[in-house]
């Protein structure tokens, strides 16, 4: 009779199991958390910089018209735009550093940014 797994299968298996959950410990427990502030862009410059920990809603004016911006809670997203789709406000909550929300049309970029690192942009795609 044929074994259907052999030893060195179960020995893979095991190894790979725990190299994967040793991995998401270690990416849970390292994990970095926000630098405490946000930042709004308008066309690639800083507009405003706001902190996470007051609830607050903020008026920014893009180039189609007022995008209003809710914290809450240290969570970000946009309560209200002036862009015709709408899928700003569609993309819900932030709340971890290095996650952004972008409206487009109002070209208005809302940001946590990753604390301890160069925040630059790499690459540019057309």
């Amino acid at each position: 009779m044929n074994k259907l797994f052999s030893f060195r299968d179960i020995i893979f298996v095991t190894t790979l199991s725990l190299f994967f959950f040793a991995w998401i410990i270690a990416e849970n427990f390292y994990k970095k958390s926000p630098p405490g502030f946000g930042i709004v862009e308008i066309k690639g410059t800083v507009s405003k910089t706001f902190s996470l920990d007051k609830n607050c809603i903020i008026k920014v004016n893009g180039p189609l018209g007022i995008t209003e911006i809710e914290v809450l809670e240290k969570n970000i997203h946009i309560l209200r735009s002036a862009c015709p789709n709408h899928i700003c406000i569609k993309a819900g909550w932030i709340s971890k550093a290095g996650e952004t929300l972008i409206c487009l049309p109002n070209k208005i970029i809302v940001k946590i940014p990753l604390s301890g690192t160069d925040d630059k942009i790499d690459a540019k795609s057309y």
